[in-house]
């Protein structure tokens, strides 16, 4: 964001930090609007802000190290040095904790209920009458995808860089999530999410089947002759790689329907990742066999969060709710406590 910027207001970046200036005040203002905006320029949300200074932060930092050890700067001149840089990221702070002020909190993930799974769940099997999908090859790969996604708590953009080797479907079922490469970053025009952390996911061996159906049946129908394919879920249009654009509008199409607008809950890509979380932290419970921190530490494991991380806690509220409301009541369901009353 601050590189376009800078491109349309005619300032040259790598010059600047190359000299360890950096922005003018009046550069600092026009970049903080620019962070603390959305792309149709209206004000971002107050995580949004926050995430954007810190990485802004981050890039300063590492420009100004760069060039300070490159230049072989006197101790004078690198005192100087970091003068420039903590005065850029002071006044940069405070401008955009006046955006934070003012701006709205984020709307927070869309729980999804085992009942509201299940609704969804009637409406994407391939047999079902209620799906709104034509073909039953993409019918297959759409039920495999929602899947996919909930199973191992993927990201969209972890489920737009799956590739067919990171699928064992046979003995102990298992998905890898690998972190991007450099190439499959850049597969298509939106790239995918850079956020992922490479792990092994156990699946469970329903969705096995499904994947193994649809590897072997479903998938070499979407290839084109003569261009080869290596990802996991592929264009029915012209054999490539899904972007995540296509995976919105799916999302977007089930939630379209009527039982899923009946629900009044927002169903996006991320409310999948949420749901999965729960589903995973109440099957841990309900086995008993784990302590509260080995529970923190498979979630962060297949959520691929740093283990310091607050997403588990995040991701996993209703289950935390539920797990609460449990032993509140003497560890009686809600419908006992119904029959009781």
């Amino acid at each position: 964001m601050v590189y376009r910027w800078a491109a349309t207001d005619g300032c040259v970046l790598e010059d600047r930090l190359r000299r360890l200036q950096g922005f003018s005040s009046r550069e600092i203002y026009a970049v903080a609007e620019e962070l603390c905006r959305t792309r149709l320029k209206k004000k971002a949300s107050r995580a949004t802000c926050t995430r954007r200074f810190e990485s802004v932060k981050s890039f300063i930092r590492y420009c100004f190290d760069f060039f300070i050890e490159i230049n072989r700067l006197n101790l004078s001149d690198q005192a100087q040095a970091e003068k420039n840089y903590t005065k850029q990221i002071m006044s940069l702070r405070r401008l955009i904790r006046r955006h934070i002020n003012s701006a709205q909190f984020g709307s927070v993930s869309t729980e999804l209920s085992n009942s509201d799974l299940a609704v969804i769940e009637s409406i994407i099997d391939p047999d079902s009458t209620k799906n709104p999908f034509k073909s039953r090859n993409i019918k297959i790969r759409n039920y495999c995808l929602f899947h996919v996604a909930i199973e191992i708590l993927a990201r969209r953009g972890e489920l737009v860089l799956l590739e067919v080797e990171d699928v064992n479907a046979f003995g102990d079922p298992t998905i890898t999530i690998k972190p991007p490469s450099v190439n499959n970053k850049f597969k298509r025009l939106d790239g995918a999410s850079l956020k992922t952390r490479g792990r092994m996911v156990p699946i469970t061996n329903k969705l096995a089947r499904n994947l193994r159906e649809y590897l072997d049946v479903v998938r070499p129908q979407f290839l084109i002759p003569r261009r080869p394919a290596k990802a996991l879920f592929l264009s029915a249009r012209d054999g490539r790689r899904l972007s995540s654009y296509t995976i919105n509008q799916i999302i977007k199409t089930i939630a379209s329907h009527p039982d899923v607008v009946e629900m009044k809950k927002r169903l996006h890509p991320h409310a999948l990742r949420v749901a999965g979380a729960n589903l995973v932290r109440d099957k841990i419970t309900a086995a008993g066999k784990s302590s509260g921190m080995e529970i923190v530490d498979a979630l962060s494991y297949l959520g691929g969060w740093a283990q310091d991380s607050n997403m588990v806690a995040k991701y996993s509220r209703a289950s935390i709710s539920e797990r609460l409301g449990f032993i509140l009541r003497g560890g009686k369901s809600g419908s006992d406590n119904d029959q009781d009353n």
